[in-house]
């Protein structure tokens, strides 16, 4: 890679499935070291341009970049080294301890399955535990887990990549309050390039620097949340009737709903 937390770029990327076109001509930049959001109704490409980007879908055209290199071209060891990706469900039937879900972001590192874990692996694994905030569920049982507790596991997993860049997939989409708000702590604290699929504007507007969103498949806004985050837009691409207000501790923008835009429309009538 050309350097460290690169930008990503997706530069006219198109994708169609079953016949239908999911992604559609899809241009924006991530910036480098910055918390970046998609945002958008369901079914507006989210996580397809998120899979483009882990290159599990190959667009039809258009390319994707990791700085100045096309993903496409990149050596899949490097590529893993490079990207980590929290999916939206992360299961597993084997009976593995934190630990060993944490040490499964070293392979890349190591050359192969077979090869022992170096003293820098080992390392990694124990900073990644605790940048997580896990130390202590180390030797505990995945399926003895709570929501929020396996979804910091796949975190601090995605840490022990050692990636320049992360991706998430809708991370707090199963989780109470609190358990969201301290992901996303951990999330934006490791200060790497990161792209995240989000469900929830509020979280989206406290916690990103930068908003795509996204409506049947096209970018449709691009940029700070305060410019992004509109009632009109909020009205255009959702169908809400929201009001939009600089939040009074942190002045980002918080998102008061209201209703939808045809309820609003027929209280007025």
């Amino acid at each position: 890679m050309s350097h460290h937390s690169p930008e990503i770029r997706a530069e006219n990327v198109s994708w169609s499935a079953g016949g239908a076109t999911i992604l559609d001509g899809v241009s924006f930049r991530a910036p480098s070291r910055r918390f970046t959001g998609l945002i958008g109704p369901n079914g507006s490409g989210k996580t397809s341009l998120l899979s483009t980007f882990a290159r599990l879908i190959r667009p039809d055209s258009g390319r994707v970049l990791l700085g100045d290199d096309p993903v496409a071209t990149i050596h899949r060891r490097e590529f893993a080294r490079t990207v980590a990706l929290l999916e939206q469900h992360s299961a597993t039937e084997l009976e593995l301890t934190v630990e060993q879900i944490v040490e499964l972001g070293v392979i890349p590192h190591r050359g192969g399955w077979a090869r022992p874990a170096s003293v820098t692996d080992r390392d990694a694994v124990t900073e990644a535990l605790a940048a997580a905030g896990i130390t202590t569920l180390r030797y505990r049982f995945w399926h003895s887990l709570s929501g929020g507790e396996r979804q910091k596991t796949q975190l601090a997993r995605a840490f022990a990549q050692r990636p320049c860049v992360l991706l998430l997939d809708e991370p707090t989409n199963h989780l109470d309050v609190s358990a969201a708000l301290e992901l996303l702590d951990l999330v934006r604290n490791r200060g790497l390039t990161t792209v995240a699929a989000m469900h929830d504007l509020n979280l989206a507007a406290m916690y990103c620097d930068h908003l795509v969103v996204l409506q049947r498949g096209r970018v449709v806004a691009e940029g700070a949340p305060e410019v992004v985050l509109t009632a009109e837009l909020l009205a255009d691409v959702y169908g809400l009737d929201a009001l939009v207000q600089p939040h009074p501790r942190t002045g980002r923008p918080m998102v008061v709903l209201c209703g939808t835009v045809t309820a609003a429309e027929r209280s007025r009538a």
